[in-house]
């Protein structure tokens, strides 16, 4: 069908052998027929879904034989009869597509594979500068894809390379059927830029340019004096869906500017609808809690999981709580040893004071005995020279010249 496969080209895609083989693999695989599972993952289907795959003539008369034309108008182009591909538009078709690529999985604990339709990403972590198990794991996806007749875009095939660390090393190509694969510093995964180093700039300003252009539109229909309900409605279908999308995975570490930058377009469309609208920051919250939810509620289908999922929510605040007066204690202990030893220095600084006084006052009071005896002294020496006596001892005669001469 036209549009099809615009990735990955097929000549046999879903032929008899591999659906029958496929289905039978899920069957016989099951430890009981009221659950299906495969054999390289722990993902279930519904049994009466299986029931209904299992019809083999109704499978095979849906996948073959199906005959396509193209109507434009009241021309209806020739009748082509397709065994290949699944009807696009159709329920089933995302269902035989899954079973077609669920053994493409990654083999290494170091490595991830993200499929999402016809795109596929292949995650690995590179430690001690050992590459080989993501290049294994790229040679592997594409000799899967060589066996079950899918061919790589080794031209819309990009390589983008996250090291943080001090030393920067050169990474060698990476070759797909002998043809290199091109490293860049930025690439788009799923409508989201990602960089090499995890800043969302250049991803905030694709999303602010692609949010000014749809801006006037909203201009041109406020100019026609729209009501604003359907303005709101227009906005939200046409810009804030471009702002909030994949928010719940760039936004958290958008810098100020731009976080500005997108919050100057809500305020734009605020004024011409003239309607109060929920700031990006609001848009942020709402998404990551209902992100939450669904993770929670998926992770509890039934009841048994539900308590044991909230003992394990209680038993974590328990410990989270415990963590927190364990740091309080440490903290009123670091600080009442923080005071202690201010009271050591305060007594010490006291002790000090008082040593400094008492050597203060022994210095003062030598000084008063001295200046004291020295006036004595020179009293007595002044009354023997004014009666002319004279001491012939000669011990005490020097002394009393000495200090008459200081005097």
């Amino acid at each position: 069908m036209r549009g099809e496969n615009r990735k990955f080209r097929t000549t046999e895609q879903l032929t008899r052998l591999q659906v029958l083989e496929g289905l039978k693999k899920l069957w016989t695989n099951s430890p009981n027929p009221g659950l299906t599972r495969s054999s390289s993952s722990t993902s279930s289907l519904n049994p009466s879904l299986c029931q209904v795959l299992f019809w083999p003539c109704w499978i095979l008369d849906f996948l073959t034989g199906r005959p396509q034309s193209v109507r434009i108008g009241n021309s209806l182009s020739s009748t082509t009869t397709l065994s290949t591909g699944a009807p696009q538009g159709c329920v089933l078709s995302p269902l035989l597509f899954t079973l077609l690529t669920h053994e493409c999985a990654a083999m290494h604990s170091l490595n991830h594979v993200i499929k999402f339709a016809d795109d596929a990403t292949v995650v690995g972590l590179i430690s001690k500068n050992d590459e080989s198990a993501c290049r294994e794991e790229v040679q592997r996806l594409t000799a899967w894809c060589r066996a079950n007749n899918l061919s790589l875009n080794v031209d819309k095939t990009k390589e983008i390379v996250v090291n943080f660390r001090r030393a920067q090393s050169d990474h060698s190509l990476l070759f797909i059927d002998g043809s290199p694969v091109e490293i860049v510093k930025s690439t788009k995964f799923l409508g989201v830029y990602l960089v090499e180093n995890f800043t969302w700039s250049l991803n905030t300003s694709s999303i602010s340019k692609k949010a000014q252009q749809r801006l006037y539109f909203v201009r041109r229909l406020g100019k026609a004096h729209l009501p604003p309900p359907i303005l709101t409605m227009f906005y939200r279908g046409t810009i804030e869906s471009i702002l909030s999308s994949c928010i719940t995975a760039w936004f958290g570490n958008c810098t100020v500017s731009d976080r500005k930058i997108l919050q100057r377009i809500v305020r734009t469309a605020e004024k011409i609808i003239r309607v109060s609208l929920p700031s990006i920051t609001d848009i942020y919250s709402t998404r990551c809690i209902r992100k939450a939810n669904s993770i929670s509620t998926r992770a509890t289908p039934s009841c048994v999981s539900l308590h044991v999922f909230h003992l394990h929510v209680l038993v974590y605040t328990c410990y989270t709580f415990m963590c927190y007066v364990y740091t309080c204690y440490t903290f009123m202990c670091y600080v009442y040893t923080c005071y202690t030893f201010m009271c050591y220095v305060y007594t010490c600084y006291t002790f000090m004071c008082y040593v400094y006084t008492c050597y203060t006052f022994m210095c003062y009071s030598i000084l008063w005995i001295w200046n004291t005896s020295l006036h004595s002294l020179v009293v007595i020496f002044s009354f023997i020279q004014e009666n002319n006596f004279w001491i012939l001892d000669k011990r005490v005669t020097p002394l009393l010249l000495f200090l008459f001469w200081r005097n």
